[in-house]
């Protein structure tokens, strides 16, 4: 993920995967609901 990607670019002392998880977590989450969507699994529980 590009998120990911330019945090290490920028901060590239940062190793504790929490920290830089942590700031995409929102973009992880948004790409994971649009492939749910995409593949119409959405609510087929």
């Amino acid at each position: 993920i590009a998120e990911i990607r330019e945090l290490l670019l920028k901060r590239p002392e940062v190793i504790d995967p929490r920290e830089y998880l942590g700031a995409c977590r929102k973009e992880i989450t948004r790409l994971v609901i649009n492939k749910i969507t995409e593949f119409g699994s959405l609510n087929k529980l």
